[in-house]
């Protein structure tokens, strides 16, 4: 089920055969609370009823970093036993858990931003009440299911996590996600030394089959936990058609309460009444380097050759000029100009130019200015984004909604650049199209990003291993003039090469910094 019924995803959007946005949140949900598979000790015993000393152990809160392809921090998850007391006057304790990505994952890939509390029946383990609350579309959603009436005869997600723990041992166990009853099995496959952020462990490896986890096409799914006593987990990994994901164990934590002390009378002291320090604020540092998970540098320019049925017609540049503060908030600022015209050029205007205030990490935009002379001019236009309200505002007038990670054509031609854009093994098929969000005009679009097979093209002279990236917005006319790009196949990932009907641009010359060199 999509939190936003128009684009299925914010951001760069996967095709939903390979995955299914709902399944894709449980799954995520799954590996983060990976203790879920993990805290087992995976005996050849079947699920039996809870010990009467196993219930979880209020305050243990356990801290996951996830990482995704190439991407080291692609976002965290936790988990943690909060409390124990009364739910309308029964036994109950309280689990939570949270899911979240970083913000140059949920821009270029997937975004999510979820919790869930639990509220068990320690006697069972079975849920009495769940909350979950998605943070990832133009507004929060929450939703509650509550088994206080009607007791559950199956775990959520997160509930399993414990009574896999409490049980100590391998076995079948049913779990009801998105309206459906999945089985999971798990099964020792091997030992393993394991480093992470909270320490070195020596751990078993659990595979885990389910047939939700065939139907949504994930495979290899592993988990380690301790060989000790304390079977903590403390990694998960899984691979989709979109790429490998690993949860590692960064932190553990123990939040249980302190006892309340015996209160004994004590004579009240005179306050004093002392300032409060107020920290003295970091001064924001004008240009500073950007994050080395994107595919260029500040300061780099890219001058583009455009020719009209290969006729020279203008020289276009584009750039990543500076970093400020823009309306208070650090910004990088890209640029699209036109630096000069020649015979062929019918399109363009002598200072046609697109500015763009982006989100340094992420880039997607905070504020552009279209500015057109030439045949374009009736596209000239102001627009202010909300990325985190989901809105787009042009000119003066009302905003209009958008799924949050939406970019224009000039911060889109930089991000596609950071998108994970693979070449498909064989032929092309959907399962490899990317899905984006492009605000146009006044309002935004979902247009499809088909990545093909490398191929070996020649620009300013240079033969470049290329991926070929074509590109399809759903208008008839427009997509007749077939619109392909050119990235090249190294880390830069250079826009090579654009193509659309008569028009094409090559790139002609890179400068990165101070540096200016043929691409």
């Amino acid at each position: 089920m999509s939190l936003f019924p128009k684009f299925p995803f914010p951001g760069q959007i996967r095709n939903t055969s390979a995955l299914h946005p709902a399944a894709f949140r449980s799954v995520l949900f799954l590996a983060a609370s990976a203790i879920l598979l993990a805290a087992i000790s995976f005996e050849n015993s079947t699920v039996s009823a809870l010990q009467p000393d196993a219930n979880p152990k209020v305050g243990e809160k356990l801290t996951y970093s996830i990482s995704f392809n190439n991407f080291d921090i692609a976002g965290y998850a936790e988990i943690h036993v909060v409390s124990k007391g009364k739910l309308e006057g029964r036994d109950a304790v309280e689990l939570s858990a949270k899911l979240k990505s970083v913000d140059l994952v949920s821009a270029a890939f997937y975004t999510w931003d979820e919790s869930r509390t639990t509220f068990i029946a320690p006697e069972t383990g079975y849920p009495l009440l769940v909350k979950e609350l998605a943070n990832t579309g133009p507004f929060p959603r929450e939703t509650t299911r509550s088994y206080l009436e009607q007791p559950s005869t199956a775990f959520d997600l997160l509930s399993m996590i414990y009574r896999v723990r409490s049980l100590g041992g391998a076995g079948s166990f049913s779990v009801l996600e998105d309206e459906r009853i999945h089985n999971f099995d798990f099964v020792i496959s091997g030992q393993e030394s394991v480093s992470t952020e909270a320490g070195d462990f020596d751990t078993q490896i659990s595979t885990v089959q389910s047939s939700f986890l065939t139907e949504e096409k994930i495979r290899d799914f592993r988990v380690n936990f301790t060989s000790d006593d304390r079977k903590i987990p403390v990694l998960v990994r899984f691979r989709t058609e979109v790429g490998d994901f690993e949860a590692r164990l960064a932190g553990i934590q123990d939040l249980t309460p302190a006892p309340d002390p015996t209160a004994t009378p004590v004579p009240t002291p005179t306050p004093v009444v002392t300032p409060t320090p107020v920290p003295t604020p970091r001064p924001y540092v004008d240009n500073q380097p950007l994050s080395p998970d994107l595919p260029f540098r500040l300061g780099e320019s890219l001058d583009y050759q455009v020719t009209k049925q290969g006729i020279p017609a203008a020289i276009v540049t584009l750039s990543a000029s500076e970093r400020k503060q823009y309306l208070g908030v650090d910004s990088l600022r890209l640029v699209a100009q036109v630096t000069e015209t020649l015979p062929a050029n019918d399109l363009f205007g002598a200072t046609d130019r697109i500015e763009a205030w982006v989100d340094p990490d992420t880039l997607v935009p905070f504020a552009t200015t279209l500015g057109f002379a030439g045949a374009l001019s009736e596209f000239s236009q102001q627009t202010l984004f909300d990325q985190t309200q989901g809105t787009a505002t042009v000119q003066a007038g009302a905003p209009v909604q958008i799924p949050i990670g939406t970019h224009n054509v000039l911060t889109l031609a930089y991000a596609v650049r950071a998108f994970n854009l693979r070449p498909p093994i064989g032929a092309p098929n959907p399962s490899n199209d990317t899905r984006v969000a492009l605000f146009a005009g006044t309002e935004a679009k979902v247009i499809t990003l088909r990545p093909s097979v490398m191929e070996q093209i020649e620009v300013s002279g240079k033969k470049w291993q290329a991926n070929v990236i074509t590109i399809r917005t759903g208008e008839p006319q427009v997509d007749a003039m077939n619109i392909r790009v050119w990235l090249s196949a190294d880390g830069r990932r250079l826009p090579l090469r654009l193509e659309a009907g008569p028009y094409r641009a090559d790139l002609l010359k890179v400068t990165n910094g101070m540096d200016r060199s043929s691409p």
